[in-house]
Formats: structure tokens, C-alpha cells, sequence
């Protein structure tokens, strides 16, 4: 079954050198002053590609396209295949493969930024690898949030008809707010002056006298001045002659001495 990820080139730099190696000198690394810098035994370009899980390193030559070497790397097996140098960020040590044989190489860049780029792709390479393999690995929590034997959870759970019995509470609570609000504050001292105000305005009393009545026949007497002084001191003995003096009596109403002695009669008297 074919393949169908796509290969994507990540780098590609234009100049590099490859060197032969000497013995390794010793278990600390390789230096690059050792491998006669100014006669490399090739020059072409590198081309940094990745497919999958796979990145592999390509020697070409820049005129021809001509393949050279190649370096595979597969997984995160990059400390395996490329190695830096002791003595220099621009070098490195190069693990090639052709037909299931390998054999080291040196390589290096004249400028500085192109061997950062370098490392660069293959640190990405190894990053998109350790991100594919957690993004299929099931989460697993640090903390276990799982009921031990004998737990229980309880669980409130707020119903409609308790939210609209909570609104309709809000709203009573919000209309006597509003009306304790609105009720104006009525002081002591004025409830005392409007109390006042009512009884000094209030009807008549029934037991108040009533105004004296002057008969048809007869003038007033001459003692009407003296009986109204003495009303205006006594009511109550004012109002006792007035009540006499009305027709509900059923005795009639006794005349002064000066109309019995004119000899005239009232209806209900006969005058002697």
C-alpha cells in the first residue's frame, strides 16, 4: 500500500562542505580545526526534508541536482545521526547511509546563521513529533477526582418554578422598596397641629345656647340685656329658658306680668 504523506522540505541551503574524518582522538567529541578546513573533499547544497516520522538530510550538487549523500533520521533518533563539533557552533558530524552501509562525515557552513538554521530544522522536526505522539496518548489527570468507597455526591438542581417563585419574591420585595420610598415622613409635632386644627374648627356643640327668640305680640322685655348677660356666662341655663320657650311645651308658653295685666290672653291661658 502506498504512502500518501506528503514530503516537506524545510530547509534548504544553497553552500555547505564536507570533510573526511580523522580517528576519533578521544571519547569528548571530534574538533573541526582537525579536519583541514581549507580543503573540503566536496561542496554543494543541503536540503532538510520531512515526511511523516521520517527527516532525512540530503547532500546534493548544486549544478546537477546530483544525489550525494543522504542522512536519515527516524523518530527523534537526531543526537544519533547528527553531532556538533567541540570547538565550533558552524560544524558537525553527519551519519550517512547508502544500501544498509553508514559512515561519518564532516559538514559545515561558511556563515554562522546558516548553521543555526540548520539545527533549527531538525529541532522542529522533533518537536512536531513529541506533539503528534501526546495528542494520541489518553489524558490522564494529576488529580483523581473519582468517589472513593462510601462517598456521595449531592446534586442541587434549580427548577423553573423555583426560579419564577424567587422572581415573583424579587419583584414584592422591589414594589414595597419602591413604596417605602414614596410614603412621605410625617413628623409628630405636625400630626399635633393638624389634631389641633380640627378641634378648634369643629361643628357646634347641641348644648350650645341658641339665640333668643322675641315674640310677635309683644315687644322684647326690658330684662333682655341682663338675661343675655347672663346667658353668655351660664349656657347651660340659657339653653334651659330657650327649651322651655318652644311650642313642643305642651303647657304653652307663660307670658310676662305686662301682658296679663293688658287683660289679653294666650291660647292655651286664660288671663285673670
Amino acid at each position: 500500500m502506498a504512502d500518501d504523506t506528503l514530503e516537506q522540505v524545510q530547509l534548504v541551503l544553497r553552500q555547505c562542505f564536507v570533510y573526511r574524518l580523522p580517528p576519533r582522538p578521544s571519547t569528548k567529541g571530534y574538533r573541526a580545526a582537525d579536519w583541514g578546513l581549507d580543503k573540503p573533499m566536496w561542496t554543494g547544497r543541503v536540503k532538510v526534508t520531512t515526511k511523516g516520522k521520517l527527516c532525512t538530510i540530503t547532500l546534493q550538487d548544486n549544478a546537477t541536482g546530483k544525489l550525494f549523500a543522504e542522512a536519515p533520521i527516524r523518530g527523534d533518533e537526531v543526537a544519533k545521526v547528527v553531532e556538533p563539533v567541540v570547538d565550533s557552533s558552524r560544524y558537525f558530524v553527519v551519519r550517512v547511509e547508502n544500501q544498509g552501509r553508514h559512515a561519518f562525515l564532516g559538514m559545515g557552513f561558511q556563515e554562522r546563521s546558516e548553521a543555526f538554521d540548520f539545527n533549527v530544522a531538525l529541532q522542529d522536526f522533533v518537536k512536531s513529533l513529541r506533539k503528534e505522539k501526546e495528542s494520541t496518548e489518553p489524558y490522564v489527570s494529576k488529580n483523581d477526582f473519582s468517589l472513593k468507597d462510601g462517598q456521595t455526591m449531592k446534586i442541587a438542581i434549580k427548577t423553573k418554578k423555583n426560579k419564577d417563585a424567587e422572581e415573583d419574591d424579587d419583584d414584592t420585595h422591589a414594589t414595597a422598596t419602591a413604596a417605602k420610598k414614596a410614603a412621605p415622613m410625617v413628623s409628630l409635632g405636625s400630626i399635633a397641629t393638624a389634631l389641633e386644627g380640627t378641634t378648634a374648627h369643629a361643628a357646634p356643640s347641641p348644648f350650645a345656647a341658641a339665640p333668643p327668640t322675641t315674640s310677635s305680640s309683644s315687644p322684647a322685655p326690658s330684662s333682655s340685656s341682663s338675661s343675655t348677660t347672663s346667658q353668655s356666662k351660664n349656657p347651660f341655663a340659657a339653653t334651659t329658658t330657650a327649651a322651655t320657650t318652644e311650642s313642643e311645651d305642651p303647657w304653652g308658653a307663660f307670658q310676662s306680668s305686662s301682658s296679663s295685666s293688658t287683660g289679653k290672653s294666650s291660647d292655651d291661658w286664660v288671663a285673670f
